[in-house]
Formats: structure tokens, C-alpha cells, sequence
């Protein structure tokens, strides 16, 4: 009986579609942020003054640098 139920449970996905399936969700996840953190990545390499948030008191550079590199 326990065969049964473990052979009608099973969907059909193999551990390669499911390896392809999380490679490709990364690859997409990663270039999102990549666009989202180019910006900024330009800012703190640009050579103008840095007009940027300081959101945990370090200073304006610092915590432009913090979010680049994190």
C-alpha cells in the first residue's frame, strides 16, 4: 500500500529540471540586480561629488560604498 502512495505522489520532475529550473531563476534574479546596482556602481567610480542617502550614520562615501559592494 505504501508503494502505491509513493508512486502516486510522484510528479514526474526529475533533480536535472529542478537543477535547470533554480539555475535559471539565479541567473535572471542576478542580472535584476545587476541593472538595479549599475548605477550606483557608475556614481561611486565617476569621480563627481557623491550625493548619496546615509542611512546608518557613516557618512555619504562610505555608505555608497557599503551598498556597491554589498
Amino acid at each position: 500500500m505504501r508503494a502505491i502512495l509513493i508512486k502516486s505522489l510522484n510528479s514526474g520532475v526529475t533533480n536535472t529540471n529542478i537543477s535547470i529550473a533554480l539555475l535559471v531563476l539565479r541567473v535572471v534574479g542576478g542580472a535584476f540586480m545587476l541593472t538595479h546596482g549599475l548605477g550606483k556602481f557608475e556614481a561611486f567610480f565617476s569621480g563627481e561629488p557623491i550625493q548619496f542617502r546615509d542611512p546608518i550614520g557613516v557618512g555619504a562615501s562610505a555608505s555608497l560604498a557599503l551598498a556597491v559592494f554589498a
